[in-house]
């Protein structure tokens, strides 16, 4: 039976470094007995699983749904994975999409459909979804295993919510919820216990893999971890990508997440204005002098931290009781340290410091580019006058050349009926002189014949008398 290790993230555990690295050695994974398979380059994610199920679901439920070009339904995606499987002569396939982890919340983006973003009618999306997959996987005799990576809510969620300050300005973006609403919003997507439950009461407590995300102990790397405690495979027969700056999506440390924040409110200003200043939204010409040790999670606040583990609390503990039982790493079930947390928020004093400098600088160069501009405005007003009198010279020249061009046409038409005329007055005397020649001519004929009469006549008496 065909084994497909479906890989959900869960978000901002890594997904993205792992993805570039299975899609690295995809050729070493084949030789190990596993096939990887993503749809979009350079992102080496399986976007097409996720698309199908959307489109599936919008069929089934909603007519005239807008639905995803390009892409076919869930059977035809898992059946090409069966046959590309087939082709390599394989019966492991990895799949990694953690868009998975948030499936509702994605189908209701692609509709662009504010109704749909109510939880528990995200929640029913999801649940429909995943049943259809398992139905269809059942069908094609393809047993689902579904690996996820869980990371402390409080780290999870601000990681997320600074991702969303980063990200584009769309209909559906987070960027102007304030912190505390970002976090009742998006509640349920990181109950790690519903999200547990609803994957093992669909594919079965054997077929679920929950991973503890532990990138904050040194020596950690979610590749490593994949590769050894889910596929049994060993880390160093692998090779790391050489561009490891594709490998990360990182986020805005704590003093270019203010500024965006700032320039996500700056009303009527578009997504382009604002990743011009700050180079692609990661840091601007004017945070240079300020980069990113400041880390955007380590300057929030102790209570915030702490609000959102008390808000987990207890799911997490039904959490690890159920599915994580024997792993270490999961110290964010803990109290957090409010001793050391304080202590982090002095860093805070020294953002707004940092931002006040920022923010002035920005505004003394916008006094001075506008300066610039009002003599640019000069300068162009000046040259605009000077046209302006260039143009008037150019209309007087040209009425002038009009004037010369009616003239010259009116003298040519006036020699063109002189020349008419004069050309039928040499024609009348050439006609008068033609008729007097004719007439000479006959006046001449008879003169001779005049003449020969007259010489005749004798002659013609002489014989006949």
């Amino acid at each position: 039976m065909k084994e497909i290790f479906l890989h959900i993230g869960l978000p901002k555990t890594g997904t993205t470094s792992l993805q570039f690295f299975l899609a690295h050695n995809k050729k070493l994974l084949i030789e190990n007995g596993y096939m990887y398979e993503n749809y979009i380059e350079p992102l080496c994610v399986h976007y097409q699983l996720v698309t199908a199920l959307n489109n599936d679901y919008l069929e089934n439920n909603f007519a005239n749904s807008r639905k995803s070009d390009g892409f076919s339904n869930t059977k035809k995606v898992i059946e090409d994975l069966i046959n590309k499987s087939n082709e390599l002569n394989l019966e492991r396939i990895i799949v990694s999409v953690e868009d998975m982890s948030i499936l509702g919340y994605c189908i209701a983006v692609v509709q662009k459909k504010h109704e749909y973003l109510e939880n528990n009618f995200l929640i029913e999306i999801e649940t429909e979804s995943l049943i259809k997959l398992k139905q269809i996987c059942d069908d094609l005799q393809v047993k689902i295993k579904v690996i996820a990576y869980f990371r402390g809510q409080d780290e999870a969620v601000l990681s997320y919510y600074n991702q969303a300050i980063r990200g584009p300005l769309e209909i559906n973006s987070s960027y102007n919820f304030e912190l505390n609403e970002y976090v009742e919003k998006w509640e349920p997507w990181f109950d790690y216990f519903r999200i547990s439950r609803m994957y093992t009461d669909i594919f079965g407590l054997e077929n679920f893999y929950p991973r503890i995300y532990k990138g904050y102990k040194k020596g950690w790397d979610i590749r490593e971890d994949f590769l050894r405690d889910v596929l049994c495979l060993d880390f160093s027969d692998f090779e790391l990508q050489a561009n490891n700056s594709l490998t990360s999506n990182e986020g805005l440390g704590a003093i270019n997440h203010r500024a965006k924040r700032i320039l996500n409110r700056i009303p009527n200003w578009s997504e382009e204005q604002i990743s011009e200043l700050m180079m692609d939204g990661y840091s601007g010409e004017f945070f240079k002098g300020f980069p990113n040790e400041i880390s955007f999670i380590d300057s929030i606040e102790f209570k915030t931290k702490q609000h959102i583990r008390n808000l987990y609390s207890e799911s997490n503990q039904k959490f690890v009781e159920i599915f994580i039982k024997n792993q270490d790493g999961f110290e964010w079930l803990e109290s957090l340290n409010e001793e050391f947390e304080r202590k982090k928020q002095d860093i805070n004093e020294v953002i707004d410091g940092l931002l006040i400098t920022i923010l002035t600088y920005q505004n003394d160069k916008f006094l001075k580019q506008r300066n610039e501009i009002k003599n640019l405005q000069e300068q162009f007003h000046s040259s605009q006058v000077q046209l302006n009198e260039a143009t008037n010279e150019i209309n007087k020249t040209q009425a002038q050349l009009d004037d010369l061009t009616n003239q010259l046409s009116l003298t040519q038409s006036n020699v063109i009926q002189n020349n008419n005329q004069n050309t039928g007055y040499l024609n009348s005397v050439i006609n008068e002189l033609n008729e007097t020649k004719y007439q000479l001519n006959e006046l001449r004929r008879i003169s001779i014949s005049l003449k020969i009469k007259k010489i005749l006549l004798p002659i013609k008496k002489l014989f006949f008398k």
